[in-house]
């Protein structure tokens, strides 16, 4: 299935783009602290209680697909992919520089590679927001992209 090879090949990518980026884990107050780069998810988080377990984190969902005509009438499809981004950080100002961080080097990678998979390419524009809710120590932030399929074609029988 040709979404789902995107979230895979995005996962890959993205991983590969992030592994340096080390971020702290919360944990036990006896415990030393940890620190690990971004898991790495496609569309959810395994159980509803990784979603302060598994920070730091990025999501991939993909929201939704297009499949149509172009402007000259050729097949085109498209899907719209969120990443939700998720950092951890006892420091307020701390947390939130770790995301954006975490965010700008995914979205500089995106949009230096553009093509991913060697199929899937990334059309403009690419947006994204950090939430603005107090949500100390964790801290969350969204990006918004959107990505040309290669299409389907089509079986004609004789």
């Amino acid at each position: 299935m040709t979404p789902e090879i995107l979230l895979d090949q995005l996962k890959l990518f993205i991983e590969a783009k992030t592994a340096g980026i080390m971020l702290p884990v919360k944990t036990a107050p006896n415990e030393p602290p940890i620190e690990r780069a971004a898991e790495v998810w496609p569309m959810r988080l395994p159980t509803k209680e990784h979603e302060t377990k598994s920070i730091p984190y990025i999501i991939l969902q993909l929201v939704n697909g297009t499949d149509g005509k172009d402007e000259y009438g050729a097949d085109v499809s498209g899907c719209f992919v969120r990443l939700v981004f998720g950092v951890y950080s006892e420091d307020a100002s701390k947390g939130g520089l770790w995301l954006l961080n975490l965010m700008m080097t995914v979205r500089t990678a995106l949009l230096k590679q553009q093509l991913i998979g060697g199929q899937f390419v990334l059309e403009p524009p690419v947006e994204w927001l950090i939430y603005p809710d107090n949500t100390a120590p964790y801290f969350f932030g969204e990006m918004a992209t959107n990505w040309t399929l290669p299409t389907i074609e089509r079986e004609v029988s004789t």
